[in-house]
């Protein structure tokens, strides 16, 4: 496939494309890995990409030299968001108002209290934002509308511990994508890409209990034996 990649940047296709398409797999691969084989779920499956790439946008734009700084940029725009929709789904949790207007209002006033924490953010702090494209933060506050579904559906509770488990998910590819030395090897080595294909597609036929099922039938199994014990 090497041959592919170079003909590719030959003519004339950004390598920052090809980067994201070769990532595309391996990111994918980790989610349903978590989610089918470790047992972590997370708010789907396209919000979690769609994160991934961009906080790889915010990082790749240089907005700030400190990376904690970029990854704390990004996350007070998500935590702010993520408030507000909770506070929209206690407030309007019996409305009558219909279920995608619940979403809209939601998405809307996380747009507008994104602005807010933009603006604070960069009267506190000096972040250089020329580079940034604006459908970054938008594709960061859109991907609002899954926690908006699992939180009008399932409550807040168990929205807030997917939205918690989809970032630490969202960290971990990042960490990956911005590592210059496994970049460099995805160049050379592309067929990892479609190796990352060919796992997921055995992933996907897996019917075996998650590694979070075992962990919690052996402290059944363990509860149910100390029963025994003081029993007799």
């Amino acid at each position: 496939m090497n041959f592919l990649i170079n003909y590719a940047i030959n003519v004339g296709i950004p390598t920052t494309w090809l980067e994201y398409l070769l990532l595309l797999p391996i990111f994918s691969l980790i989610i349903v890995f978590m989610h089918y084989i470790i047992g972590l779920r997370s708010l789907g499956l396209t919000t979690p990409l769609i994160l991934v790439y961009a906080f790889l946008e915010l990082f790749k734009n240089n907005i700030q030299l400190n990376l904690l700084m970029s990854l704390g940029y990004v996350l007070s725009i998500m935590i702010a968001a993520t408030l507000v929709t909770t506070f929209i789904y206690f407030y309007l949790k019996n409305s009558l108002m219909h279920y995608k207007t619940k979403i809209a209002l939601a998405i809307s006033l996380s747009a507008v209290t994104s602005l807010v924490v933009i603006y604070s953010l960069q009267s506190v702090f000096t972040i250089n934002t020329t580079n940034l494209s604006a459908f970054t933060i938008i594709a960061i506050i859109l991907s609002i509308e899954n926690y908006c579904k699992y939180i009008l559906r399932k409550g807040a509770n168990y929205a807030l511990k997917l939205f918690t488990l989809t970032i630490m998910l969202v960290i971990l590819c990042v960490g990956l994508g911005i590592n210059k030395n496994f970049i460099i090897f995805l160049f050379s080595y592309p067929v990892i890409s479609l190796l990352a294909v060919i796992a997921i597609m055995l992933i996907g036929l897996w019917k075996g209990f998650r590694l979070i099922e075992y962990y919690r039938f052996w402290e059944l199994l363990n509860k149910d034996t100390s029963n025994d014990n003081k029993d007799s």
